[in-house]
């Protein structure tokens, strides 16, 4: 019989055993007291158990001697095995051949008196586990092998520490320099989510920081300097360690960033020098919000502080170099990519001065064969790049300005083709020789992701314009009905409707407006996919647009004999903040799912308040029914992009599939997700939580609304200058402004002119195009935002843009706030009002009777349209067509042009100016066949196709003109 002494100490790592030295002996040979053995054996069996190492010994039979509960655990996890002491090892392995033979070699070796160490043993039982096994001959006094003792320790933690640690390495390893910080700060975005990042590198003085790859929410923002005094950055180049802050703009206050940022947290990472460990910079990030830990932060942190420590020194040792070793014979030669030095004599003879080492396996030639023979380098270029090589090297020496060649080259030994690139710095010294210090690194693998996605690029490209194609021509044919339906909506609502017809129209006009939103988000899907889709931020009557859904579906519920039901809590605010548009379509989607499954049935629609923190609240909407329900395996599919429960479902009920896709990918940009439960023949409910904020702000005023008219000042005070390019689009804008108000307008024609009327008279509030000859409305924004004139600084400017195809919100950051031509008018009024109201808090509308004339319908053109905002003025209505048939005559003119010579950005830049023009003459069928030209002319083989269709535009523009003629002789002989 044997049993466990110790012979040495217990391991102890982090106050827990680790391990046990152990020795085997026979009873016979201890001379102990027996109660001493005992005692000292209990103490050993507790140490093993307690330990949090896996522990087994056997003989050289295999023969379990001793062993712990955590060894018996991965024999139950893994083999299903209740291991015993007396079982045979090996046996547990019968039905495992790979591991029987492992572990039987394991032992063999142990067993001949070697002790070693397997350092990782991957075991997978639920999940997959690491160990670092330890391998020990157990001896009796004489010194013989009796047996052999396992100690497993569990290192799946350190494996998956590495692991990642790898994964970050391996993505920067070739980067350097700039394109390194740049890598680097977008790391630290992507794993930490944060804000701001930054580099911060140190001044000589270490009294300011100077930044490197600064990022503002993910994008790259210009670098700037700032000094160390009252910085949390302070704090950790004093005490060299990683800081967390949290209220940092408290901790903090005369930092000046931090109140502009809106600081909540901040962490500071020091970079130190790794040859000396002398402060080099800090890395930093800020955010809005606390800060949120994320796994293996310490160790990411100790990984990029030290490599960027690493890339700073090498810049640092790169320059000192550049300017005191030419041949930069102290660079290592496992920098990757060659490092060379090269001259050209008067003579135009060339040869290597230096090359390192990197040049065996990049050009497969040693240093010692070039520095012989240049010309073995120029025999490796391809014959098809020679020519570019020595141009670029020729402009180089004539100019003594920098070198930059990316060509291929042939392996000398393998003759594998290569790409390279060279960037090199030359000089010029007494003797008249041109010397490049320079740098040749492979590139191949990036060409080649390169090309790939090059090409990826071009069928995308191809993809997108037959999907632009189908999309214009479906906007078209879809929206040109929808248009009528709700400008006779809107018209019977200015006929004074009968009570019992208002509603009526109401709902016509609300159901025409949801459908046309639907509509537009159908159609631009690939926008939603993208994630460009912007959420418009409004007032919202929930109880109101509730109520109007229902009505908009109300008619098939009751053709389907269902009764439609809303119950709103009533500790949901009476008006909240968030985007109509888009829950107006959630909500449609929804219930119109509901009402066209069920028959005979219930449809109840809640709102509840799930939580309230001030004005912050969470609904929780739910559409049930009592409908035909959704099979439990279809659930999960239901979502997918034209997908129906059933095959069938198409054919009974309709539909595209499309409602469900687009209400989760609405949802995913509102922050929330939707979700499903159902049984089949019983009905289904969907839900969801939506954040929203309260509204305790008072509505905005509308024309009509306003009637406490003592004591305001009046809207002739105010100053607006309209900076517009185009004469009638002007005209329009003006007409419109002076028919609300009697209001003061300047007028420009580009940013140059808004400039210097500006610095000549002060003006409330500015309406700006965006494009615009001379100078944009981007330009011009900007210098007025940059003027010492504090005034300038803060005065309202409206962008007025009918560019709806690019995604300018990152770029109206100059702007107050925009409006998209066509405008609504009563979203100009409102901004108008909005913007001037600040200052002049009571502005008084003008009340215009409501023109109850029949409509002046031309077959081409849309007069009432076109005359409303004149408001019955002959005169102006006289020189309104004026300028609208020479705009008309100068759009068809420039129009054909650009086309026939095929310059398609002189045909989008017509199209954009006469958005306005045609939306208000009703000429939207000819705005589309612009676009469609615009669509032909960048695809070189439909020049047939667009000849035919620039025929057609020329038509449509000859019909409007004589149909604007014919208009102004009217009102000329005949008045309005």
């Amino acid at each position: 019989m044997y049993h466990f002494t110790r012979s040495g100490l217990s391991i102890y790592e982090s106050r827990k055993t680790k391990g046990i030295q152990h020795t085997l002996v026979t009873m016979a040979n201890i001379e102990k007291p027996e109660k001493a053995i005992e005692k000292e054996q209990s103490i050993i069996r507790s140490l093993v158990e307690e330990s949090d190492d896996v522990f087994i010994a056997v003989d050289k039979h295999y023969q379990v001697l001793a062993l712990n509960e955590a060894q018996k655990k991965i024999f139950r996890r893994a083999f299903q095995i209740e291991l015993q002491i007396g079982h045979n090892l090996l046996q547990t392995f019968e039905n495992y051949p790979i591991l029987y033979e492992r572990t039987k070699a394991y032992y063999e070796r142990v067993f001949q008196g070697e002790k070693y160490t397997v350092d990782t043993y991957e075991v997978q039982a639920e999940q997959k586990r690491y160990y670092e096994l330890q391998f020990t001959p157990i001896k009796d006094k004489t010194g013989q092998v009796i047996g052999a003792a396992q100690t497993s320790r569990d290192i799946t933690h350190k494996v998956e520490i590495n692991k990642k640690i790898q994964e970050i390495t391996k993505r920067s390893i070739h980067l350097t320099g700039e394109k390194f910080f740049i890598d680097l700060s977008e790391q630290l975005t992507s794993i930490f989510n944060a804000k701001y990042v930054y580099m911060g590198v140190f001044s000589e003085d270490h009294s300011s920081v100077n930044t490197l790859a600064f990022r503002i929410k993910g994008k790259l923002a210009d670098n700037f300097s700032y000094s160390l005094n009252h910085t949390p950055c302070a704090a950790v180049s004093q005490n060299k360690e990683t800081y967390y802050f949290e209220n940092v703009q408290g901790k903090f206050p005369e930092d000046g960033k931090l109140e502009r940022w809106n600081a909540e947290s901040y962490v500071g990472i020091p970079v130190n020098a790794p040859s000396s460990g002398d402060p080099m910079g800090i890395l930093v990030m800020i955010n809005d919000k606390p800060w949120e830990p994320v796994p293996y932060a310490d160790y990411i942190f100790a990984l990029f502080a030290t490599r960027a420590g690493a890339e700073l020194e090498r810049m640092r040792a790169e320059e000192k170099i550049r300017k005191k070793d030419k041949q930069l014979a102290r660079v290592s030669d496992n920098v990757p990519g060659v490092i060379y030095e090269f001259r050209m004599k008067p003579d135009q003879s060339t040869e290597f001065l230096y090359v390192s080492d990197a040049a065996e396996s990049l050009l497969e030639l040693s240093p010692k064969e070039l520095i012989k023979d240049v010309n073995k380098v120029y025999k490796q270029v391809h014959p098809e790049d020679r020519a570019a090589f020595f141009k670029a090297m020729e402009r180089s020496a004539s100019s003594v300005e920098h070198f930059h060649y990316e060509g291929r080259i042939f392996g000398r030994k393998s003759g594998k083709l290569k790409w390279i690139k060279i960037d090199a710095k030359p000089e010029k010294n007494e003797q008249g020789d041109i010397v490049w210090y320079g740098f040749i690194d492979d590139i191949t693998k990036l060409k080649e992701t390169e090309f790939e996605l090059i090409k990826a690029k071009e069928e995308s490209e191809r993809a997108a314009r037959a999907k632009e194609d189908f999309l214009a021509t479906m906007s078209h044919e879809i929206r040109t009905p929808l248009n009528a339906i709700l400008g006779l909506a809107n018209l019977l609502l200015t006929k004074e409707p009968k009570e019992d017809q208002l509603e009526n129209l109401h709902t016509l006009k609300f159901s025409s407006e949801s459908l046309m939103n639907l509509i537009n988000d159908i159609l631009d899907l690939s926008k939603l996919e993208s994630g460009k889709v912007e959420i418009k931020v409004a007032r919202i009557d929930l109880r109101s647009l509730l109520h109007s859904i229902k009505q908009a579906h109300q008619l098939l519920a009751t053709e389907r004999n269902n009764s439609l039901i809303i119950e709103i809590d009533e500790k949901v605010p009476s008006a909240v903040l968030g985007d109509q548009v888009k829950l107006a379509q959630i909500l449609n989607n929804l219930i119109g799912n509901a009402v066209k499954f069920t028959f005979d049935g219930v449809i109840t629609v809640k709102v509840n308040v799930k939580c309230k923190k001030e004005e912050n609240l969470f609904l929780h909407f739910s559409i049930k029914d009592t409908g035909i329900g959704i099979p439990q395996e279809k659930l999960q599919h239901i979502f997918e992009k034209f997908t129906q429960a059933d095959n069938s479902t198409a054919r009974q009920f309709g539909g595209t599939g499309l409602g469900l896709t687009i209400t989760k990918m609405l949802l995913e940009l509102l922050n929330s997700e939707i979700h499903v439960e159902s049984t089949v023949n019983e009905g289904a409910v969907f839900y969801f939580d939506l954040h929203l904020k309260e509204d305790l702000s008072v509505s905005e005023s509308r024309p009509g609304e306003h009637t406490n008219t003592t004591n305001l000042q009046r809207m002739e005070d105010i100053k607006i200058l309209l900076v517009e390019d185009v004469a009638i689009n002007r005209y329009i804008v003006i007409q419109y402004l002076q028919g609300w108000w009697d209001v003061q307008i300047d007028e420009a024609s580009n940013g140059t002119e808004a400039i210097e009327m500006v610095k000549t008279k002060a003006y409330d509030i500015i309406l700006m195009d965006i494009r615009m000859p001379e100078m944009d409305g981007f330009e011009a924004a900007k210098i007025i935002r940059s003027s010492t004139d504090p005034k300038l600084q803060q005065i309202p400017i409206i962008a007025l843009t009918a560019d709806t195809a690019r995604d300018l919100k990152d770029s109206l950051y100059e702007f107050t706030d925009v409006v998209t031509k066509p405008f609504n008018p009563n979203e100009l009024y409102a901004k108008v009002i909005k913007y001037t109201s600040a200052s002049q808090p009571n502005i008084e509308a003008k009340n215009h009777p409501v023109q109850s004339d029949t409509p002046l319908l031309s077959g081409v053109i849309d007069y009432q349209m076109a005359e409303k905002p004149l408001r019955g003025d002959v005169n102006r209505v006289i020189h309104f067509y004026e300028v609208a048939e020479q705009t008309l005559a100068n759009y068809k003119a420039e129009y054909t042009m650009a086309a026939k010579q095929r310059n398609v950005s002189e045909m989008g830049h017509v199209k954009h100016k006469a958005k306005l023009t045609l939306s208000m003459l009703g000429l939207k069928t000819l705005f589309s066949l612009l676009e469609k030209g615009k669509a032909l002319a960048e695809r070189e083989s439909d020049q047939a196709a667009l000849e035919d269709l620039l025929t057609e535009i020329n038509r449509r523009f000859e019909e409007a003109i004589d149909a604007v003629k014919r208009r102004r002789s009217q009102v000329v002989q005949q008045g309005l």
